[in-house]
């Protein structure tokens, strides 16, 4: 590694330090080994060594045991930015191949870790603020709309769900008939029959999103007041299991929500 290379790169450098000797191992932000050697623990040699490491972009960390306060103290003059590294930690990384060369590579390969690790976070923190600004233009939007306003008042439907049904449904009246709908949403009861032989006919043209959210907000109906959504679900589960009661009940929440939307009237228990 030339000297004008290292100069525009940035370093993670780690030491092993001894009575006698340090082992030094310089990587750069790719995990690859710039330098790496043995050399005798006095502060001429040590300054020998940290010549072509600029102190503007590396970032030391140091095994705090033994013999490492000589050497903190000598970089830290020298300007350097240092971390001490917990050495049983570092031992048990290295596992059975402990060696100088291996311990001081460790160290370099957690700084440089901290260094990704801070860039995910950061970025994870920024995804998160665009998150929340698209989930505040999305509400804006729904609570703007006469047809979410109206999915709400159906149990178990809240804000989340009104604003999915109806991006996925829009314009109801696309859908001629209730029929239309369940078939759209891949919850009509058709079954297909030849022979002894009895299967689920396949929909390649069903919308999952929309069969997706009506079953979930059939979950929620268990959480609910007394309602005859709810009293629907468990009197078809006593019957014939909770399997064709999910799909049952999320029939017959879209006949709702069919009729709800058709005749832009809230849900009402008759």
């Amino acid at each position: 590694m030339n000297r004008d290379e290292t100069w525009t790169r940035s370093v993670y450098l780690c030491f092993d330090t001894h009575r006698e000797t340090i082992h030094g191992t310089a990587i750069d932000k790719n995990g690859e080994v710039m330098r790496s050697e043995n050399f005798r623990n006095t502060k001429e040699a040590l300054h020998e060594f940290m010549k072509e490491f600029p102190t503007w972009n590396t970032v030391i960390a140091i095994e705090a045991c033994n013999f490492w306060r000589g050497c903190y103290k000598i970089l830290k003059e020298m300007g350097y930015t240092i971390k001490l590294a917990n050495p049983v930690t570092c031992h048990k990384i290295a596992h059975e191949k402990k060696t100088d060369k291996v311990d001081s590579k460790i160290l370099a390969d957690l700084e440089l870790k901290n260094y990704e690790i801070n860039s995910y976070l950061e970025l994870y923190r920024t995804i998160q603020k665009e998150e929340q600004t698209i989930k505040n233009k999305i509400d804006k939007i729904a609570k703007a709309k006469e047809e979410t306003a109206l999915l709400e008042t159906i149990p178990g439907i809240g804000y989340f769900g009104a604003a999915l049904i109806y991006a996925e449904i829009g314009d109801v009246h696309r859908f001629p008939t209730v029929k239309h709908l369940h078939a759209y949403a891949g919850v009509a009861p058709g079954i297909y029959q030849s022979g002894t032989k009895t299967r689920m006919p396949s929909r390649k043209s069903v919308n999952y999103w929309l069969k997706w959210i009506v079953i979930q907000c059939r979950l929620t109906l268990k959480n609910t007041k007394a309602s005859k959504l709810r009293s629907y679900y468990f009197k078809v589960k006593n019957k014939k299991g909770w399997k064709t009661a999910r799909k049952a009940t999320a029939r017959r929440l879209l006949t709702v929500i069919w009729y709800v939307l058709h005749n832009k009237n809230p849900y009402r228990e008759s």
